[in-house]
């Protein structure tokens, strides 16, 4: 339960949400506001590989056939005792949710003396109930408004409030907008580089190891799709990087046959990691330590499924690709 000191729900929201508030909260849906981190969040709408107005579109048609399938209800405020209406937000139906899509209707401030604790009024839509939501910890600064769709990973209690600190329970603001571990990761210096790294192509931090690395991970993915390790498999498909990648090449002061003189040396390499683990079953130099101890295990790949395959979460609302997917023999 939220400490002691913080003030409950229901002293800062002793009545449940007129329709009005619930309707703009809708209307407002996927409208973004002020600051750095809805700036970053609305750049993110365009990515050529994400299209909202396709979600939005179904969000549309799942909101309509739900309508025809039963007659809209009154939203249920939240209640200490279980009622009909909110059995299915009871503690059967808590133990099913991996987490909670919740829409921000209210956002308001503890008190003067509590300005680590911020609530949130929000709706399930799922079980049209009201809900409630304390931020505090780090979770306190996250830009949440009115009209965002959020995420909450943690549990509610019979009052439906649920409280997210730093030692449990998470957020997520946006997740119907995917983005990248990567784009994460460079957002912690700059807000805005990850943007423009999405939407802004450039080779001036590159130099030859890294295009080296590029084409080199490029050219393994290929042989390993069509499982052709033979020197001349290997060469044709070099040439054809080559010939597609005369730009990356000319941005780092590389010349074809420069180029192509070095990375027919990896070759040999490519060809020996295929000789020692594709196979169907693994062979006695396949063997591999994964936990540092002293017993190792040999393994084989035995069939490559997909190369840069794409995995979206809509719980954690992040998408990445996967460089290869495999099936792998383990002895």
């Amino acid at each position: 339960p939220p400490p002691a000191s913080a003030p409950q729900s229901g002293q800062l929201f002793p009545e449940a949400a007129p329709a009005d508030a619930v309707a703009a909260a809708k209307a407002a849906g996927h409208t973004h506001h002020g600051g750095p981190a809805a700036l970053a969040d609305s750049q993110f709408d365009d990515v050529d590989d994400f299209d909202t107005d396709l979600l939005d579109a179904l969000d549309t048609m799942v909101s309509d056939a739900k309508n025809e399938a039963a007659p809209a209800l009154p939203v249920q405020a939240a209640t200490a005792g279980a009622t009909p209406e909110s059995a299915a937000s009871g503690p059967a139906a808590e133990a099913g949710r991996k987490y909670h899509r919740l829409l921000v209707i209210e956002v308001k401030q503890a008190d003067l003396a509590r300005l680590d604790h911020k609530w949130l009024r929000v709706l399930d839509e799922k079980d049209n109930v009201e809900r409630f939501v304390c931020l505090t910890g780090d979770w306190h600064s996250a830009k949440v408004h009115p009209g965002d769709y959020i995420n909450v990973i943690g549990k509610f209690d019979a009052q439906n409030e649920c409280l997210v600190e730093s030692r449990s329970g998470s957020v997520i603001v946006h997740p119907d907008l995917l983005i990248t571990g990567t784009a994460i990761g460079e957002s912690f210096t700059c807000l805005r580089r990850a943007v423009l790294n999405l939407r802004v192509k450039s080779s001036g931090n590159d130099n030859a190891a890294v295009v080296y690395g590029q084409l080199l991970h490029e050219l393994f993915e290929q042989a390993l799709s069509s499982n052709e390790f033979g020197s001349s498999a290997l060469s044709g498909r070099l040439e054809q990087l080559l010939a597609a990648s005369a730009d990356r090449l000319y941005a780092v002061g590389l010349g074809d046959e420069e180029a192509r003189t070095h990375l027919l040396g990896q070759l040999p390499l490519l060809q020996g990691w295929a000789r020692r683990f594709m196979a169907f079953a693994p062979k006695p130099d396949g063997a591999v330590n994964f936990d540092s101890g002293s017993s190792s295990n040999a393994i084989s790949v035995s069939k490559v499924l997909a190369v840069e395959q794409s995995i979206w979460s809509p719980m954690y609302g992040l998408k990445g690709q996967l460089d290869v997917s495999a099936e792998v023999k383990v002895r």
